[in-house]
Protein backbone atom coordinates (compact mmCIF):
# COMPACT_ATOMS: atom_id res chain seq x y z
CA UNK A 1 0.00 0.00 0.00
CA UNK A 2 1.52 3.37 -1.01
CA UNK A 3 1.82 6.39 1.25
CA UNK A 4 -0.98 8.31 -0.48
CA UNK A 5 -3.47 5.48 0.17
CA UNK A 6 -2.38 5.28 3.80
CA UNK A 7 -2.86 9.05 4.23
CA UNK A 8 -6.34 8.93 2.62
CA UNK A 9 -7.47 6.01 4.80
CA UNK A 10 -6.08 7.73 7.90
CA UNK A 11 -7.99 10.91 7.06
CA UNK A 12 -11.22 8.97 6.57
CA UNK A 13 -10.80 7.19 9.89
CA UNK A 14 -9.97 10.42 11.67
CA UNK A 15 -13.02 12.19 10.23
CA UNK A 16 -15.28 9.26 11.10
CA UNK A 17 -14.05 9.11 14.69
CA UNK A 18 -14.25 12.87 14.94
CA UNK A 19 -17.80 12.90 13.68
CA UNK A 20 -18.78 10.36 16.33
CA UNK A 21 -17.65 12.72 19.08
CA UNK A 22 -19.57 15.63 17.58
CA UNK A 23 -22.98 13.96 17.46
CA UNK A 24 -25.46 15.68 19.75
CA UNK A 25 -26.64 13.57 22.66
CA UNK A 26 -30.40 14.07 23.20
CA UNK A 27 -31.27 13.93 26.88
CA UNK A 28 -34.75 12.59 26.11
CA UNK A 29 -35.51 8.88 26.32
CA UNK A 30 -36.19 7.28 22.91
CA UNK A 31 -39.95 6.95 23.53
CA UNK A 32 -40.05 10.69 24.26
CA UNK A 33 -38.84 11.38 20.71
CA UNK A 34 -41.85 9.69 19.09
CA UNK A 35 -44.04 12.29 17.30
CA UNK A 36 -47.53 12.82 18.71
CA UNK A 37 -49.38 11.57 15.62
CA UNK A 38 -48.12 8.00 16.19
CA UNK A 39 -50.81 5.72 17.57
CA UNK A 40 -48.74 2.54 17.90
CA UNK A 41 -45.49 2.21 19.85
CA UNK A 42 -43.63 -1.08 20.29
CA UNK A 43 -40.42 -1.83 22.18
CA UNK A 44 -38.15 -4.90 22.11
CA UNK A 45 -34.96 -5.49 24.07
CA UNK A 46 -33.74 -7.55 21.16
CA UNK A 47 -30.31 -8.53 22.52
CA UNK A 48 -31.84 -10.01 25.69
CA UNK A 49 -34.51 -11.92 23.77
CA UNK A 50 -32.13 -13.34 21.16
CA UNK A 51 -29.48 -14.35 23.72
CA UNK A 52 -31.79 -15.80 26.36
CA UNK A 53 -31.26 -19.59 26.40
CA UNK A 54 -34.85 -20.21 27.56
CA UNK A 55 -36.34 -18.23 24.68
CA UNK A 56 -33.98 -19.97 22.26
CA UNK A 57 -35.11 -23.34 23.58
CA UNK A 58 -38.79 -22.35 23.50
CA UNK A 59 -38.48 -21.19 19.89
CA UNK A 60 -36.78 -24.44 18.83
CA UNK A 61 -39.41 -26.45 20.73
CA UNK A 62 -42.17 -24.60 18.88
CA UNK A 63 -40.42 -25.15 15.55
CA UNK A 64 -40.16 -28.89 16.15
CA UNK A 65 -43.79 -29.08 17.31
CA UNK A 66 -45.12 -27.74 14.01
CA UNK A 67 -45.75 -30.62 11.57
CA UNK A 68 -43.18 -30.48 8.79
CA UNK A 69 -45.78 -30.31 6.02
CA UNK A 70 -47.38 -27.26 7.69
CA UNK A 71 -44.14 -25.52 8.58
CA UNK A 72 -43.39 -22.44 6.41
CA UNK A 73 -40.34 -23.14 4.29
CA UNK A 74 -38.74 -19.80 5.21
CA UNK A 75 -39.25 -20.24 8.95
CA UNK A 76 -35.82 -20.20 10.66
CA UNK A 77 -35.03 -23.35 12.61
CA UNK A 78 -33.39 -21.45 15.48
CA UNK A 79 -33.06 -17.87 16.67
CA UNK A 80 -29.44 -18.06 15.55
CA UNK A 81 -30.71 -18.85 12.04
CA UNK A 82 -32.94 -15.77 12.28
CA UNK A 83 -29.86 -13.61 12.85
CA UNK A 84 -28.07 -15.27 9.93
CA UNK A 85 -31.03 -14.71 7.59
CA UNK A 86 -31.28 -11.06 8.64
CA UNK A 87 -27.57 -10.56 7.99
CA UNK A 88 -27.83 -12.22 4.56
CA UNK A 89 -30.80 -10.05 3.53
CA UNK A 90 -29.74 -6.70 5.00
CA UNK A 91 -26.00 -6.88 5.63
CA UNK A 92 -26.71 -5.91 9.26
CA UNK A 93 -25.80 -7.97 12.31
CA UNK A 94 -28.64 -8.33 14.82
CA UNK A 95 -26.03 -8.86 17.52
CA UNK A 96 -25.15 -5.18 17.10
CA UNK A 97 -28.72 -4.21 18.01
CA UNK A 98 -29.63 -3.74 21.66
CA UNK A 99 -33.07 -2.13 21.84
CA UNK A 100 -35.67 -1.06 19.29
CA UNK A 101 -38.57 1.40 19.56
CA UNK A 102 -40.88 1.14 16.54
CA UNK A 103 -43.83 3.45 15.89
CA UNK A 104 -46.61 3.82 13.32
CA UNK A 105 -49.44 6.19 12.51
CA UNK A 106 -52.00 3.60 11.45
CA UNK A 107 -54.33 6.05 9.70
CA UNK A 108 -51.60 7.86 7.77
CA UNK A 109 -51.38 7.26 4.05
CA UNK A 110 -50.28 9.62 1.33
CA UNK A 111 -48.46 9.75 -1.97
CA UNK A 112 -45.18 9.81 -0.02
CA UNK A 113 -45.99 6.50 1.69
CA UNK A 114 -46.77 5.57 5.26
CA UNK A 115 -45.81 7.08 8.60
CA UNK A 116 -43.50 4.75 10.47
CA UNK A 117 -40.10 4.68 12.09
CA UNK A 118 -37.67 2.70 14.22
CA UNK A 119 -35.29 4.14 16.79
CA UNK A 120 -32.54 1.59 17.33
CA UNK A 121 -29.93 1.51 20.07
CA UNK A 122 -26.78 -0.55 19.64
CA UNK A 123 -23.19 -0.63 18.48
CA UNK A 124 -23.11 1.22 15.16
CA UNK A 125 -19.50 2.36 14.96
CA UNK A 126 -18.65 0.18 11.95
CA UNK A 127 -21.83 1.20 10.10
CA UNK A 128 -21.12 4.88 10.66
CA UNK A 129 -17.59 4.32 9.34
CA UNK A 130 -19.05 2.76 6.18
CA UNK A 131 -21.43 5.69 5.76
CA UNK A 132 -18.56 8.15 6.17
CA UNK A 133 -16.51 6.28 3.56
CA UNK A 134 -19.50 6.29 1.20
CA UNK A 135 -20.04 10.00 1.78
CA UNK A 136 -16.41 10.92 1.15
CA UNK A 137 -15.75 8.59 -1.77
CA UNK A 138 -19.27 8.54 -3.31
CA UNK A 139 -19.22 4.74 -3.10
CA UNK A 140 -22.52 2.94 -2.51
CA UNK A 141 -24.79 5.63 -3.92
CA UNK A 142 -25.27 7.47 -0.61
CA UNK A 143 -26.61 10.97 -0.51
CA UNK A 144 -26.54 13.15 2.59
CA UNK A 145 -28.79 16.04 3.48
CA UNK A 146 -28.61 18.36 6.47
CA UNK A 147 -31.57 19.03 8.72
CA UNK A 148 -31.21 21.26 11.77
CA UNK A 149 -27.72 20.05 12.59
CA UNK A 150 -28.29 16.36 11.80
CA UNK A 151 -27.18 14.39 8.74
CA UNK A 152 -29.81 12.24 7.03
CA UNK A 153 -28.27 9.43 4.97
CA UNK A 154 -30.25 8.00 2.06
CA UNK A 155 -29.60 5.99 -1.04
CA UNK A 156 -30.39 7.62 -4.35
CA UNK A 157 -34.02 7.33 -5.44
CA UNK A 158 -35.11 6.20 -1.94
CA UNK A 159 -37.26 8.13 0.52
CA UNK A 160 -36.16 6.13 3.58
CA UNK A 161 -33.19 7.46 5.48
CA UNK A 162 -31.02 7.00 8.54
CA UNK A 163 -29.83 9.55 11.08
CA UNK A 164 -27.58 9.21 14.11
CA UNK A 165 -29.27 10.74 17.16
CA UNK A 166 -26.37 9.57 19.33
CA UNK A 167 -23.26 7.52 18.61
CA UNK A 168 -25.23 4.44 19.72
CA UNK A 169 -28.74 5.44 18.58
CA UNK A 170 -30.16 5.78 15.07
CA UNK A 171 -33.55 6.57 13.58
CA UNK A 172 -34.56 4.69 10.43
CA UNK A 173 -37.68 6.05 8.75
CA UNK A 174 -39.02 7.97 5.76
CA UNK A 175 -37.36 11.38 5.47
CA UNK A 176 -40.39 13.38 6.64
CA UNK A 177 -40.68 11.16 9.74
CA UNK A 178 -36.99 11.61 10.59
CA UNK A 179 -37.49 15.37 10.34
CA UNK A 180 -40.46 15.12 12.74
CA UNK A 181 -38.35 13.16 15.25
CA UNK A 182 -35.60 15.79 15.06
CA UNK A 183 -38.22 18.52 15.57
CA UNK A 184 -39.51 16.67 18.67
CA UNK A 185 -35.96 16.40 20.00
CA UNK A 186 -35.52 20.16 19.53
CA UNK A 187 -38.87 20.95 21.15
CA UNK A 188 -40.42 22.22 17.91
CA UNK A 189 -43.05 19.47 17.80
CA UNK A 190 -44.85 17.51 20.49
CA UNK A 191 -44.14 13.87 21.41
CA UNK A 192 -46.77 11.23 22.15
CA UNK A 193 -48.89 12.13 25.15
CA UNK A 194 -52.15 11.31 26.86
CA UNK A 195 -53.39 7.74 27.13
CA UNK A 196 -50.86 6.29 24.68
CA UNK A 197 -47.90 7.62 26.67
CA UNK A 198 -49.54 6.81 30.02
CA UNK A 199 -50.19 3.24 28.92
CA UNK A 200 -46.62 2.81 27.68
CA UNK A 201 -45.03 4.22 30.83
CA UNK A 202 -47.52 2.28 32.96
CA UNK A 203 -46.18 -1.05 31.70
CA UNK A 204 -43.27 -2.65 33.62
CA UNK A 205 -39.97 -0.85 33.09
CA UNK A 206 -38.10 -4.16 32.96
CA UNK A 207 -40.18 -5.49 30.06
CA UNK A 208 -38.36 -7.46 27.39
CA UNK A 209 -40.98 -6.29 24.94
CA UNK A 210 -44.07 -4.14 25.13
CA UNK A 211 -46.54 -2.60 22.74
CA UNK A 212 -49.13 0.14 23.13
CA UNK A 213 -51.87 0.98 20.67
CA UNK A 214 -54.38 3.81 20.57
CA UNK A 215 -57.37 2.57 18.63
CA UNK A 216 -58.49 5.15 16.03
CA UNK A 217 -62.21 5.35 15.30
CA UNK A 218 -61.86 3.78 11.81
CA UNK A 219 -60.19 0.73 13.40
CA UNK A 220 -62.90 0.54 16.06
CA UNK A 221 -65.55 0.64 13.34
CA UNK A 222 -63.86 -2.21 11.45
CA UNK A 223 -63.67 -4.30 14.64
CA UNK A 224 -67.35 -3.58 15.26
CA UNK A 225 -68.21 -4.77 11.74
CA UNK A 226 -66.39 -8.04 12.39
CA UNK A 227 -67.97 -8.59 15.80
CA UNK A 228 -71.47 -7.91 14.50
CA UNK A 229 -71.09 -10.53 11.76
CA UNK A 230 -73.63 -13.37 12.13
CA UNK A 231 -72.20 -16.16 14.24
CA UNK A 232 -69.95 -13.92 16.36
CA UNK A 233 -71.02 -13.75 20.05
CA UNK A 234 -72.61 -10.37 20.82
CA UNK A 235 -70.93 -10.24 24.23
CA UNK A 236 -67.61 -9.40 22.55
CA UNK A 237 -68.84 -5.91 21.66
CA UNK A 238 -67.14 -4.28 24.72
CA UNK A 239 -63.85 -4.80 22.84
CA UNK A 240 -64.86 -1.93 20.55
CA UNK A 241 -64.93 0.42 23.56
CA UNK A 242 -61.17 0.10 24.19
CA UNK A 243 -59.35 3.41 23.75
CA UNK A 244 -55.79 2.24 24.34
CA UNK A 245 -54.30 -1.20 24.66
CA UNK A 246 -50.93 -2.14 26.14
CA UNK A 247 -49.21 -5.49 26.50
CA UNK A 248 -45.86 -6.33 28.05
CA UNK A 249 -43.74 -9.45 28.52
CA UNK A 250 -41.16 -9.84 31.28
CA UNK A 251 -39.09 -12.81 32.44
CA UNK A 252 -37.69 -13.73 35.82
CA UNK A 253 -35.62 -16.91 35.98
CA UNK A 254 -37.75 -19.42 34.05
CA UNK A 255 -41.07 -17.63 34.53
CA UNK A 256 -42.59 -15.55 31.72
CA UNK A 257 -44.82 -12.77 33.04
CA UNK A 258 -47.35 -10.90 30.92
CA UNK A 259 -49.48 -7.86 31.57
CA UNK A 260 -52.32 -6.40 29.52
CA UNK A 261 -53.65 -2.88 30.12
CA UNK A 262 -56.87 -1.61 28.56
CA UNK A 263 -58.22 1.92 28.99
CA UNK A 264 -61.78 3.20 28.45
CA UNK A 265 -63.76 6.44 28.47
CA UNK A 266 -65.76 5.51 31.57
CA UNK A 267 -65.62 3.10 34.51
CA UNK A 268 -68.83 1.46 33.29
CA UNK A 269 -67.23 0.61 29.95
CA UNK A 270 -64.20 -0.80 31.75
CA UNK A 271 -66.48 -2.89 33.98
CA UNK A 272 -68.39 -4.23 30.97
CA UNK A 273 -65.11 -5.29 29.35
CA UNK A 274 -63.91 -6.97 32.56
CA UNK A 275 -67.17 -8.90 32.86
CA UNK A 276 -66.99 -9.96 29.20
CA UNK A 277 -63.39 -11.14 29.61
CA UNK A 278 -64.20 -13.05 32.78
CA UNK A 279 -67.05 -14.86 31.01
CA UNK A 280 -64.83 -15.57 28.00
CA UNK A 281 -62.08 -17.08 30.16
CA UNK A 282 -64.66 -19.23 31.97
CA UNK A 283 -66.03 -20.47 28.63
CA UNK A 284 -62.56 -21.32 27.28
CA UNK A 285 -61.69 -23.18 30.51
CA UNK A 286 -64.88 -25.23 30.16
CA UNK A 287 -63.98 -26.04 26.55
CA UNK A 288 -60.45 -27.00 27.63
CA UNK A 289 -61.89 -29.53 30.06
CA UNK A 290 -64.28 -30.89 27.43
CA UNK A 291 -61.54 -31.47 24.84
CA UNK A 292 -59.00 -32.56 27.45
CA UNK A 293 -56.38 -29.80 27.38
CA UNK A 294 -55.55 -29.45 31.10
CA UNK A 295 -52.43 -27.45 30.18
CA UNK A 296 -54.60 -24.62 28.81
CA UNK A 297 -56.89 -24.70 31.82
CA UNK A 298 -53.86 -24.52 34.14
CA UNK A 299 -52.57 -21.40 32.38
CA UNK A 300 -55.99 -19.70 32.46
CA UNK A 301 -56.24 -20.43 36.18
CA UNK A 302 -53.27 -18.12 36.65
CA UNK A 303 -54.95 -15.13 35.03
CA UNK A 304 -55.53 -12.26 37.47
CA UNK A 305 -57.79 -9.38 36.51
CA UNK A 306 -58.51 -6.11 38.28
CA UNK A 307 -60.14 -2.77 37.52
CA UNK A 308 -58.65 0.58 38.49
CA UNK A 309 -60.98 3.44 37.61
CA UNK A 310 -61.24 3.44 33.78
CA UNK A 311 -58.56 0.82 33.28
CA UNK A 312 -58.66 -2.99 33.32
CA UNK A 313 -55.42 -4.80 34.19
CA UNK A 314 -54.88 -8.46 33.25
CA UNK A 315 -51.80 -10.33 34.49
CA UNK A 316 -50.66 -13.92 34.19
CA UNK A 317 -47.47 -15.92 34.28
CA UNK A 318 -46.32 -19.23 32.87
CA UNK A 319 -43.13 -21.23 33.28
CA UNK A 320 -41.03 -22.30 30.31
CA UNK A 321 -42.00 -25.93 30.98
CA UNK A 322 -45.70 -25.02 31.10
CA UNK A 323 -45.40 -23.09 27.85
CA UNK A 324 -43.75 -26.05 26.12
CA UNK A 325 -46.40 -28.43 27.47
CA UNK A 326 -49.19 -26.13 26.24
CA UNK A 327 -47.60 -25.92 22.78
CA UNK A 328 -47.40 -29.73 22.62
CA UNK A 329 -51.02 -30.13 23.74
CA UNK A 330 -52.37 -27.65 21.19
CA UNK A 331 -50.27 -29.24 18.43
CA UNK A 332 -51.59 -32.72 19.24
CA UNK A 333 -55.16 -31.41 19.32
CA UNK A 334 -54.65 -29.80 15.90
CA UNK A 335 -53.27 -33.06 14.51
CA UNK A 336 -56.22 -35.01 15.89
CA UNK A 337 -58.58 -32.52 14.29
CA UNK A 338 -56.90 -32.91 10.92
CA UNK A 339 -55.33 -29.44 10.87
Amino acid sequence: MNKVAIIIISLILAMAVGSLSCIRAPVKAPHELIPENADLLAYVHISKVLNDPDFRGLYEHTYQAIPEQQRPSQLPKTLENTSEMFRAQTGLDLNDFSEIWAFVDIDYSSETGYYWGAIVKGNFTKYRLLLMVGKLTNIGGFSVRQYKGYEIYTRQQEDVGLTFLKTNTVIIAPIHVIEDVIDVEKGKKSPISGELRDTYTGLPTDSLCKCTLKLPEPIKNKINEILTTPGIPADLIPITEINTLGVAVCKEDKIIQSQLLTSFDTEDKARNFANMLENLISTVKTMARMINIPELEAVLDKVNMSQKNQQVIIEFQVSIDEAEALIDAITEMAKAGGY
